[in-house]
C-alpha cells in the first residue's frame, strides 16, 4: 500500500523560508514533497490560525500541483521579537543568524551572551523582600517541587536545565542574552491575554463590518498590545483575565444606571470565552533563561455593551483605544510580541 509507504523526514532552514520538512516518499510518482512555513510576521496570508499552535497551514508542492495540508509535526516557528532591541530597558543582545536559534545547532564555545537582570527584578526578590514577587538569583534554591508545579503549568513540555549554574533553558532556543532580564521567574512567565473585540458601531447597514479590538499602549516599549497581565499566585486565568480588562480598559460607565447594565453586560461578557493561543510568546522580554507563555482569550462585545466602551483615542495619555483588526491601522500591524497572530485566530473563529 503506497499510503504506508515508510517516508524519511529532514529538516533544514533556506533563506527568507523555514523549510520545515522534505518528505522523501518510496513511491515512484510522489519522490518529493516539501512543507513550507512562512516566517511569523508573513504568517497573515498563510499560517493556518488553529487552537494548536504547533499546527500550520502550508502549501505542499507535488509537481505541478499544489494543495493544502496540515501537519502537527512541523517545528516552532523560529522566535524573532525575543532576538530583538525593541526593550530599551535591555543591553545589546548577542547578534545570532536563524540556523543557530536552536540549541541542536552547537555553536559552542563562540555563544557567550551578556547576562542581564533588571534591578527592579533583583530589589523585590522574594526570599529577601516580604511582598516580592521575583526568584531569589540562585535558580538552584528554588525546591524540586515548585520546578514540577511549573512544568505542570507550561505548554512547552518537560523543561532543561543548564548543567553548570542550574538555570532553565529557554525551549524556543538561543535569545542572546542569559540571566531574567524584567522577568522576575527563571523559567515560564505565565500570562493572561484577553482578546475583547466588538463590530464598529454605526455600520449596521454595511455588509462587511469592521472588527476592533481593545488595546493598551505599553509603557516600556510605546507598541500596542493585548491589555494582559500576570497570573498571581492562587489566581486562575480568567480571574487575571477579568481583572486585567477591568484595570486596563478601566470601568468606563460614569452613573449608576449604566454601572448597573454594565456589569451585567460584562459578566456575561467573561463567561464566553474561547481559548485561542495557549504556550510560549515571541516576547522582547525573553532571554535564554526566562521566557513568556500565556492563554490568550477571546470575548466578543454585543452590539450592546461595544457602544458602551467609548474608549480613549490612541493618541490619549491613558493609552486605550479599539484599533481595528486591519494591517492598515498601523496600530494593529505593529502589535507587541505574537499579539498580532493570536487576535488573528480571534478573528478566523467568528468567520
Amino acid at each position: 500500500d503506497d499510503r504506508k509507504r515508510q517516508q524519511d523526514r529532514v529538516t533544514i532552514f533556506m533563506r527568507g523560508f523555514h523549510v520545515s520538512s522534505i518528505l522523501l516518499s518510496t513511491t515512484p510518482r510522489l519522490t518529493s514533497s516539501v512543507f513550507i512555513s512562512l516566517p511569523l510576521k508573513s504568517s497573515r496570508l498563510y499560517r493556518d490560525h488553529s487552537p494548536n499552535p504547533h499546527i500550520y497551514r502550508s502549501v505542499l508542492f507535488i509537481g505541478h500541483k499544489q494543495k493544502m495540508s496540515a501537519t502537527n509535526e512541523t517545528p516552532p516557528v523560529v522566535h524573532v521579537k525575543a532576538r530583538s532591541q525593541e526593550n530599551p530597558s535591555y543591553p545589546p543582545r548577542l547578534q545570532i543568524p536563524d540556523y543557530s536559534v536552536p540549541w541542536s545547532i552547537s555553536i559552542q564555545p563562540s555563544y557567550n551572551p551578556p547576562s542581564f537582570t533588571h534591578a527592579a527584578v533583583l530589589a523585590n526578590d522574594r526570599t529577601i523582600k516580604e511582598g516580592g514577587w521575583a526568584d531569589p538569583s540562585d535558580p538552584k534554591s528554588i525546591s524540586v517541587e515548585e520546578w514540577s508545579l511549573r512544568e505542570k503549568q507550561s505548554h512547552e513540555g518537560e523543561m532543561k536545565f543548564n548543567t553548570t549554574d542550574g538555570t532553565p533553558i529557554n525551549p524556543r532556543g538561543r535569545t542572546g542574552l542569559s540571566g531574567r532580564g524584567l522577568l522576575g521567574k527563571w523559567g515560564p512567565n505565565f500570562a493572561a491575554d484577553p482578546i475583547v473585540t466588538r463590530f464598529k458601531p454605526g455600520e449596521d447597514g454595511d455588509t462587511k463590518k469592521t472588527l476592533q479590538m481593545v488595546a493598551i499602549r505599553r509603557s516600556d516599549t510605546g507598541s500596542w498590545a493585548i491589555p494582559g497581565g500576570m497570573v498571581d499566585p492562587g489566581e486562575t486565568v480568567s480571574q487575571t483575565v477579568q481583572r486585567e480588562f477591568s484595570e486596563e480598559a478601566g470601568n468606563l460607565a460614569d452613573d449608576p444606571q449604566k454601572a448597573e447594565s454594565f456589569k451585567k453586560l460584562t459578566e456575561q461578557l467573561f463567561q464566553n470565552g474561547t481559548v485561542v493561543y495557549e504556550g510560549y510568546v515571541d516576547d522582547p522580554r525573553n532571554t535564554d533563561n526566562s521566557w513568556m507563555e500565556t492563554s490568550a482569550i477571546h470575548f466578543h462585545c454585543s452590539d450592546e455593551l461595544g457602544k458602551m466602551l467609548p474608549l480613549h483615542a490612541g493618541d490619549d495619555a491613558v493609552g486605550v483605544a479599539w484599533i481595528d483588526v486591519y494591517d492598515e491601522d498601523e496600530r494593529f500591524h505593529c502589535l507587541y510580541a505574537s499579539h498580532k497572530e493570536m487576535v488573528l485566530t480571534a478573528a478566523k473563529n467568528l468567520c
